[in-house]
């Protein structure tokens, strides 16, 4: 069980740095938010059982990205 929800967080991080890069490569910005990304990217997940924190760092530098499980 703990294999199968610690392959769903990495699945979810591999998701977000993919459309962060996108983004990039698109727009020549990274993301201003994660809301951003989500209204204009495709980032679907489940917010009851994750916690995506976003802080960007500059226009041309990756933001800073943690993804915490939550308990229930």
């Amino acid at each position: 069980m703990e294999s199968t929800v610690s392959e769903q967080r990495r699945t979810l991080e591999d998701a977000v740095y993919r459309n962060i890069i996108q983004c990039y490569t698109t727009e020549g910005t990274y993301p201003e938010d994660l809301d951003y990304l989500q209204m204009h990217y495709p980032l679907m997940y489940d917010r009851d059982r994750y916690f995506i924190d976003y802080r960007p760092v500059g226009e041309n530098i990756m933001p800073e990205v943690t993804i915490i499980t939550r308990t229930p």
